[in-house]
């Protein structure tokens, strides 16, 4: 995209929120994105085919909204805000492939989205709110019917921390990368939206490889215990939370290869596995 379409849709933006009396909300993070470019960017990270469900969050002024609706099988858009969900089915073009939810999604039962079969494959892309970035996320991920794939705009910051490494995990990475493989598809200025935003952003795709629904409840519960204090030694947070003798808990850690001195974030997705696992037949036995 030139400089010339990009500035066109930025002026488009304006003159639509003039229009209806509008302006961007700080309190919903409302930062339209308005560079083609990154539309192409997102759409080639989805993978979209013409049999694709989408489930869009946050859709805005819709542009994104009709780039997905061109592309997709079908696009659920799925808007909280009053007024720009009385104003965007008269932004984007009518199709028989697009639903318009008025709703808060982290109140929404994704299994009973209108539009959207969850027992069939669908993804998620979306321009989302960054203040409910992690919220978002983990809803989709703990749901029992998860998308396949993720594709998110989210500060760039926060794209970093979700696809760290041990040493530097966090209960986020942790939990994003035991559903599947997050990755930066590309860095976003601030100068594509509008309004531009403090931060930096960027694409971020998860690809979801584990729909484990029995071992969930039991990572979540452990991971949790595991973070609760991140300057303290993880073998003292999971021995307090789960009233474990330190003697059974230092064996497992042995058996895996886990340091008894490591704190949560100094500990791979693989061990944390191992040590789910571990602990549960340990409790199991009790």
């Amino acid at each position: 995209m030139d400089t010339q379409q990009h500035i066109s849709l930025r002026k488009l933006a304006k003159q639509i929120l003039k229009h209806h009396g509008l302006s961007p909300k700080k309190f919903l993070s409302q930062n339209f994105l308005t560079d083609r470019k990154i539309y192409e960017k997102i759409i080639a990270a989805g993978e979209l085919t013409a049999h694709d469900q989408v489930i869009e969050i946050g859709p805005g002024l819709g542009f994104l909204t009709s780039v997905l609706a061109q592309s997709a099988g079908s696009v659920v858009a799925i808007e909280i805000d009053d007024d720009m969900a009385m104003i965007l089915e008269s932004l984007v073009p009518v199709t028989d492939n697009l639903t318009v939810v008025h709703q808060d999604i982290l109140a929404t039962d994704i299994d009973t989205i209108a539009g959207i079969d969850t027992r069939k494959p669908y993804k998620v892309i979306a321009n989302i709110p960054y203040h409910i970035t992690a919220k978002i996320i983990r809803k989709f991920l703990t749901a029992q019917h998860k998308p396949t794939h993720i594709v998110l705009l989210v500060q760039y910051e926060v794209a970093e921390r979700i696809i760290a490494s041990a040493g530097e995990h966090s209960l986020l990475s942790l939990s994003v990368q035991y559903y599947g493989k997050p990755e930066i598809i590309a860095r976003v200025s601030r100068r594509a939206f509008y309004p531009e935003p403090q931060v930096a952003s960027a694409i971020l795709k998860i690809t979801i490889t584990n729909h484990d629904m029995l071992e969930e409840e039991m990572f979540w519960k452990i991971a949790r215990l595991g973070f609760s204090s991140k300057r303290k030694k993880l073998l003292n947070n999971l021995s307090h939370g789960l009233m474990l003798e330190k003697p059974v808990l230092i064996d497992l850690f042995d058996d895996i290869g886990i340091d008894t001195g490591s704190r949560a974030q100094h500990v791979s997705l693989v061990q944390w596995q191992k040590l789910v696992q571990a602990i549960s037949i340990c409790l199991d036995a009790k």
